[in-house]
């Protein structure tokens, strides 16, 4: 026993087998064409022996090999057997068949023929284990039963035929059989390596199937072009309502998604991608969902499908509100990471990256008395000594900050706020927003949250925004109307204009259309305006935190409004490094020691944001956060995907690869991006961004360097003298301006005296005369300069402005009489009695 186990042992750790129900499936149907076609030359050959009268006999033998054949065939192919009793079957039958060949070979009466039968019978056999890759016992069961078939054979046929045995021809079956034995046991560890590594695919299948499951309500399986659905479970089908199996993908999503959706599945063929988009069910209803993508290496058939192979798994997610405007790619600071944060603040400049890539210190100017009241809002600060001494600090800390808002006038008693509750604009990691009203006025209130051990890592988030907020004035900046501080709870409710639209991110996922590229480009010069005058403040001020969640929408206008400054910095010598959300950090933020915070760091971040904004993507969506990192350690940035044949693609393409230049002081100004991106043009500007002279720049714009020398008042008088010396003065200064109403009657007056000609078509005489005026207008326009040409200067009615030679009692215009000149205006003017032909006349001048 000790011996057999031995054995056994020594053979399962050096002869690899992959297990025979596998090898079975793998060769079924090949081994039923095996038959088959030993059925074929069976009933070929007996054909053929029945046409000759000396081999009659002989064909009884091959039909008997057809059915031999015949029968197995339909038992592997129809019958279900134990994979055992299967596998002796298959070598049962071809050792029938091979038996009956070497009947013929016996009973054969010519010499010949028995030497070639024999020959073929000998050679064709063995190489059957390697053929279908037999394990290693049936394959030897197999060989060695032809051996025996041979010499079998041999014996018998010298004692019917008188034939010679020989032992060269005995030896030379034993060689073939020895080499296609070993054959068979190498064809076997390759199949044996084949199974274990369609084994690793399957389970790498299903792992990330079981993945992907956990996370999304449905899967899809996508051919290797991505065009066709090879699978699906049976959630999809229920959630658009019908069976896609063998579609092409491109019926379940809408057209202008199309595009999006190939691009993703190019890019998941490098990494796994997520994609927000839109299904359509069977009744035509649009389903928001977020599609996870990934590509498979696994080649093998799918179930159900025919010649296709999976090569793109997706998975299907409902997208609720609250996650259609998530930022997924973003990675936010976790609350419990606060305290581990604090501790190891003072060495983040050489230290590695935190899992959060967030920083919740502040910029800490120490030479004034505000930057003193500042510098004590530190985590620091508030996080030693004993409860009470913490508590002691925080309400000292409070006291000064309230103090503050009051002497400048921000700060707001409570019992001015009406706050509602229940009505939640959004949530963040610091806080959440609540709806409220402030005298009648619509605000935003946003409110600390209070959890272990964080609560102070909170009001110090609010605290920056106010201390940012509260000097900062701009039409694309969210408006701060003041803060409620009460120290004794430690509470602070920071209060701002409320914002009715979606953020970035989702407008621009709506008006994604060609069609709507004057929109989002208004929205991205807005964001470029603000963060120009941001960085043009003393001490300059950061965002820190740029990204399409960060930027909301005035829809109806539309109007960018850039918000959460929670993350922001003064530029001053304490100000800490900056943070921010993952895919729109600046890498010199992610690479080790961190610098100090710079305002190329939101250029970059911008870069980012109007390829968002022109190209209505994300960028890095779906990409690994340590793919990113790594990128960034390397120096290898990131390619976005353009498509310049699409309006502004081209010249934002030119201007993103500046702002995302890998050194900071490669990168352009905010001044020097907004006055590049004021330059772009588009069709009939003017008709669809009626509010761009609001936001555009122009060359030459950038604000003047300031240096800390006095100024005496010069440059502003410079300045003042300069837009008056612009401003129109009147041709006689001492007389009041010629109403325009009047210059129209005089005008048309005027071509009532002249015989003009009717050109062919024209609609009336008024317009042929108007267009006879305007070209006596050129030509007179065109002609030199007239200094003899003066207006009338004698008299002026008080009432129209129309200048005359000579006082008369009436004017000859709104007809006034100089007794009430001036009284009345020209609308309420009372015509005096005049002759009938005069009159007539006038009335006719002033319809037209």
């Amino acid at each position: 026993m000790n011996s057999i186990s031995t054995v056994q042992r020594w053979w399962r750790s050096h002869i690899k087998q992959a297990p025979l129900d596998w090898v079975l499936a793998l060769n079924r149907k090949p081994l039923v064409i095996a038959f088959l076609t030993a059925t074929f030359i069976g009933g070929s050959i007996a054909f053929t022996f029945r046409m000759d009268a000396r081999t009659q006999d002989l064909s009884y033998i091959m039909i008997m090999i057809v059915g031999v054949s015949l029968v197995v065939a339909l038992v592997i192919a129809k019958c279900s057997l134990p994979h055992a009793a299967e596998m002796a079957l298959i070598i049962s039958g071809f050792l029938t068949v091979a038996a009956l060949q070497f009947a013929t070979v016996v009973l054969s009466e010519d010499v010949a023929f028995r030497l070639r039968s024999h020959a073929t019978a000998m050679s064709v056999w063995k190489p059957i284990p390697s053929i279908f890759g037999f394990p290693v016992f049936p394959s030897f069961i197999f060989i060695g039963g032809t051996v025996v078939l041979d010499n079998l054979s041999l014996y018998l046929t010298k004692l019917t035929q008188g034939d010679p045995f020989e032992m060269r021809i005995t030896g030379t079956s034993l060689v073939y059989a020895l080499g296609w034995m070993g054959v068979a046991v190498m064809q076997t560890g390759r199949l044996c390596g084949i199974f274990e590594f369609q084994q690793a695919l399957a389970g790498e299948k299903a792992l990330m199937e079981s993945i992907i499951a956990m996370m999304c309500n449905s899967i899809v399986w996508l051919s290797e072009d991505g065009g066709m659905v090879v699978r699906t479970d049976q959630r999809f089908a229920m959630l658009i309502g019908r069976d896609v199996t063998g579609e092409q993908v491109s019926g379940s999503f809408p057209e202008d998604e199309r595009g999006r959706i190939q691009d993703c599945l190019q890019r998941a063929k490098e990494a796994p991608a997520l994609l927000p988009t839109t299904l359509v069910s069977a009744a035509g209803a649009r389903i928001p969902v977020e599609m996870f993508v990934v590509g498979n290496r696994n080649v093998s058939k799918a179930e159900g499908s025919e010649g296709q192979a999976p090569a793109f798994l997706l998975g299907i997610r409902l997208a609720s509100r609250q996650q259609g405007t998530e930022e997924l790619s973003g990675v936010d600071m976790k609350e419990e990471h606060m305290t581990l944060l604090v501790e190891k603040q003072d060495k983040w400049a050489h230290a590695e990256l935190p899992e959060d890539l967030q920083s919740a210190g502040l910029s800490l100017p120490e030479t004034t008395f505000t930057g003193r009241i500042w510098k004590n809002m530190d985590v620091n600060c508030w996080l030693q000594g004993t409860p009470e001494e913490r508590a002691v600090e925080l309400r000292s800390s409070l006291q000064k900050v309230g103090a503050l808002g009051q002497a400048e006038h921000w700060l707001i008693d409570q019992s001015e706020l009406e706050i509602e509750p229940k009505q939640v604009l959004g949530a963040g990691s610091f806080g959440y927003v609540v709806g409220g009203w402030l005298h009648g006025s619509p605000i935003a209130v946003k409110v600390a949250k209070h959890q272990k051990d964080s609560s102070v890592s909170h009001l110090i988030s609010i605290a920056n925004e106010i201390r940012i907020l509260r000097h900062v004035r701009h039409p694309c900046i969210v408006l701060f109307h003041g803060a409620c501080v009460e120290p004794t709870g430690g509470e602070v409710l920071l209060v701002l204009e409320r914002i009715r639209g979606p953020d970035l991110y989702d407008y621009v996922t709506e008006h994604s259309a060609d069609a709507e590229i004057y929109k989002r480009f208004q929205l991205m010069l807005d964001v470029a305006c603000a963060l120009r005058y941001l960085h043009s403040q003393i001490p300059q001020i950061v965002h820190g935190d740029l990204k399409g969640s960060n930027v909301l929408v005035e829809a109806t206008i539309p109007r960018a409004k850039l918000v959460d400054f929670g993350l922001s910095r003064l530029l001053t010598k304490e100000a800490t490094p900056l943070g921010g959300s993952l895919a729109w950090m600046a890498p010199e933020l992610l690479i080790p020691p961190r610098s100090k915070p710079q305002a190329g760091a939101d250029v970059f971040s911008f870069g980012r944001l109007a390829y968002l904004i022109i190209a209505c993507r994300k960028p890095l969506h779906g990409i690994n956060r340590k793919v990113v990192i790594d990128m960034a350690k390397r120096g290898v940035m990131h390619k976005l995907l353009w498509n310049e044949d699409k309006p502004l693609h081209k010249e934002c393409k030119k201007m993103c690869q500046e702002m995302l230049s890998f050194e900071p002081q490669d990168r352009p100004s905010m001044a020097q991006v907004h006055i590049e991106a004021s330059s772009w043009t588009l069709p009939n500007m003017a008709k669809h961004m009626p509010s761009l002279a609001l936001v555009k720049t122009e060359e030459g714009s950038e604000a003047r360097t300031r240096d800390d020398t006095a100024d005496d008042g010069s440059n502003l008088r410079e300045m003042l003298n300069s837009v008056r010396s612009e401003q129109p003065v009147l041709a006689l200064p001492g007389k009041r301006a010629t109403q325009d109403a009047v210059k129209r009657i005089l005008a048309v007056n005027a071509t009532l005296q002249w015989n003009i000609l009717l050109p062919p078509g024209c609609c009336c005489t008024y317009h042929a005369a108007m267009t006879e005026l305007l070209r006596i207008a050129d030509e007179l326009n065109c002609s030199g300069c007239n200094n003899i040409y003066a207006p009338f200067q004698n008299f002026q009615c008080s009432s129209c402005g129309v200048l005359d030679v000579e006082a008369q009692d009436c004017c000859p215009v709104c007809n006034k009489s100089a007794s009430r000149v001036g009284s009345e205006t020209l609308g309420s003017i009372q015509e005096e009695e005049e002759p009938d032909g005069v009159a007539a006349q006038r009335s006719t001048v002033c319809s037209l």
